[in-house]
């Protein structure tokens, strides 16, 4: 890959705004953590949260709706119900946004049905050029900007040389584990979920590019218990 190529999980890892569909209100919620980390990390692009019901969150003018948001949006973080999952990426085409994380699970994971809707998101996407992580996805993580996707509370992300490909939200429970009761220094974490569209390939491609002096480990959701067990392996 030449290294003038801009790859298009540079987007991801290095947006100059997020929008967080489905941010919400109330501390203690896991959409209200999505947002409140990037806000206390003080993530150094744009945040937009997107609630048709507040006004305002965390200091920052909450939109209605993808649409009502004045300038670009690079990275949507879409956190709502996978039923409702659809007409976001629709409002994502239509506002022309970059690339998108869906968090939600119910989706091929859960059968026939959740398969149908998957792939009728892929279809649709592909069609108009956006790029996807997830379903079923926290993500991406990123030291170098304070970019952090996360239901687990944040205080700092110091930065580090060690990089993650998880397959599995699995390690989302012990994300405090691995930055403070391990000690990692971590420079970015991608976390795969159903892998609709971009996968281990597109990952490893990715970051193989980018962690000279680096370790970068793949973790798949059986091999992650076991690591995390015989923490030695690091």
């Amino acid at each position: 890959m030449s290294k003038s190529k801009r790859h298009f999980l540079d987007t991801f890892f290095y947006p100059k705004s997020v929008a967080v569909v489905g941010a919400a209100r109330s501390p203690g919620t896991l959409n209200f953590q999505l947002l409140s980390n990037l806000v206390n990390l003080r993530f150094g692009g744009n945040i937009f949260p997107v609630n048709p019901n507040a006004e305002e969150i965390l200091g920052l003018k909450s939109y209605p709706d993808l649409q009502s948001i004045e300038l670009e949006v690079d990275l949507a973080v879409i956190a709502v119900p996978a039923s409702r999952t659809l007409d976001i990426v629709r409002d994502c085409i239509a506002r022309k946004v970059k690339c998108v994380t869906l968090v939600p699970g119910g989706f091929s994971e859960i059968g026939k049905q959740g398969e149908v809707l998957q792939d009728e998101i892929l279809a649709l996407l592909r069609q108009h050029g956006i790029r996807a992580i997830g379903p079923n996805a926290l993500t991406p993580v990123n030291s170098r900007n304070n970019l952090v996707i996360s239901f687990h509370p944040v205080e700092k992300l110091p930065q580090g040389r060690l990089s993650f490909i998880f397959q599995s939200g699995l390690y989302e429970p012990r994300f405090g584990w691995l930055l403070s009761g391990l000690n990692l220094y971590i420079s970015k974490i991608i976390d795969l979920g159903n892998k609709m569209d971009i996968n281990e390939v597109d990952a490893l491609e990715y970051l193989s590019h980018r962690t000279r002096r680096q370790k970068l480990l793949l973790c798949t959701s059986k091999a992650l218990p076991a690591m995390l067990r015989n923490s030695c392996s690091f």
